[in-house]
């Protein structure tokens, strides 16, 4: 079983537990610890550049005991689709493909996040597509988003920068 430790810098870029991204996430994810001592929610962004262009955002959970089959199978459909519609906002995806999870074992899934926001963001746009791989073993499940602008689209990049995070930041125990 794992244990997250979420690194103070990765990839030259410093940890950011304020940003507003990470309490949305928070509030977000919050359900799932819901009612279980056993469950823990870790969210952070990391942030670098000359105006903070370069980011990834992480979320984290793992549980001090094994996952149960559900715990898993909402896993795995989350890995698989993760579509939603909440009011402002519309989250689909591309094509989900599978990954080398890395020495750790596990499994990995990574897909392109479409994020479509109601009202256009001047400097933005109103489209954000993230690409975004998630590794699930016996007690932790990690969503890693890399914004961090040097993978582009490319998802084999990005299985590559969540598998070093992932070295970074889980142990086992």
């Amino acid at each position: 079983m794992g244990r997250i430790k979420l690194p103070d810098t990765f990839l030259g870029m410093k940890r950011d537990d304020s940003a507003p991204e990470v309490a949305m996430m928070r509030r977000q994810t919050g359900a799932v610890t819901e009612g279980d001592p056993n469950k823990h929610v870790l969210v952070t962004s990391y942030k670098g550049g000359s105006f903070g262009e370069n980011h990834v955002l992480v979320v984290a959970v793992e549980s001090d005991v094994p996952f149960s089959e559900e715990d898993r199978a909402d896993a795995q459909a989350d890995m698989n689709d993760g579509s939603t519609q909440v009011p402002g906002m519309k989250v689909t995806h591309g094509e989900v493909k599978d990954a080398d999870p890395g020495p750790l074992g596990g499994v990995m899934k990574c897909k392109v996040v479409i994020t479509k926001i109601d009202k256009s963001d001047a400097v933005a746009g109103d489209v954000f597509n993230a690409p975004t791989c998630a590794w699930l073993d016996g007690n932790t499940y990690v969503t890693f988003s890399d914004g961090s602008g040097s993978t582009g689209l490319d998802l084999a990049k990005t299985a590559d920068h969540a598998r070093q995070f992932r070295a970074q930041a889980e142990t086992r125990r």
